[in-house]
């Protein structure tokens, strides 16, 4: 309630900051399969492609479970939002407030300032085909002084508050659950699958790699070229999932 309040400036401070979590936070181990995944992306295409018509118009659909279930506003910007973070694994809250100004659309890269991440590193993040296309379509639409990739509307809450609400708004609409972390945790999973090594999954993901302190400071290799050819390998994979070919998963790096 307070942080609800805190959100909108209605307090200055929560008297309830310095209280205990009443409990042990429990680390989740949530992937969506491969039906999940297409219903997801198909479900997103369509809030995109309504949306394009009227970005606040959201009608009654059938469930895939035959059931009519009432879908709340999701904005186009919201959708392509959860479609970039499953297709960069990046965190919610980094690609809920990409900035223009930190992507490359000509070289695809993404440059996050390590004043946004969350470790407080500098990261830069590969831009694959699909990725491209959706941030492409979004800079021919957007204002020329836009300064942010999706929405970021005033008075509308903390950035990772509207990430869980719309990942719980959309759920209502699915046949599964889900949380917007999830979407960073299956990706990793995916490509984990497919044999590249965690240390390359390590750097699309930002995570500190493990190994004395002396050898991180004079490793200055960047791994884009890994990094990108794990999210290329990775992109590939969804988008025969959604579109339900089945492949052999072949591993692109030697273990």
């Amino acid at each position: 309630m307070f942080n609800f309040a805190l959100d909108r400036e209605w307090i200055e401070a929560s008297p309830a900051s310095r209280i205990p979590e009443p409990g042990v936070e429990k680390s989740r181990d949530r992937v969506l399969g491969d039906d999940e995944l297409r219903e997801f992306w198909m479900m997103l295409e369509e809030i995109a492609r309504d949306g394009r018509a009227d970005d606040e118009r959201w009608a009654q659909a059938e469930s895939p479970d035959g059931t009519r279930k009432s879908r709340r506003t999701l904005t186009t910007a919201t959708a392509e939002a959860f479609q970039v973070q499953l297709l960069t694994a990046q965190r919610p809250g980094e690609v809920r407030s990409m900035r223009w100004a930190d992507v490359d659309l000509e070289t695809g890269w993404w440059s996050i300032p390590g004043v946004l991440t969350k470790n407080g590193r500098p990261h830069r993040v590969p831009l694959v085909s699909r990725t491209l296309e959706i941030l492409k379509a979004r800079r021919e639409q957007a204002e020329d002084d836009a300064k942010f990739v999706f929405e970021n509307r005033p008075g509308a809450g903390s950035i990772a508050h509207r990430g869980k609400k719309a990942a719980a708004i959309l759920s209502r609409s699915l046949s599964f659950t889900f949380r917007a972390h999830d979407l960073r945790r299956t990706a990793a999973t995916r490509m984990a699958e497919a044999g590249v090594p965690r240390d390359h999954i390590a750097r699309v993901l930002n995570h500190v790699e493990a190994g004395p302190a002396a050898t991180r400071v004079y490793d200055r290799y960047d791994y884009d070229a890994e990094k990108r050819a794990a999210l290329e390998w990775w992109s590939q994979r969804l988008t025969a999932i959604v579109e339900g070919k089945t492949a052999k998963v072949v591993a692109i790096h030697g273990r």
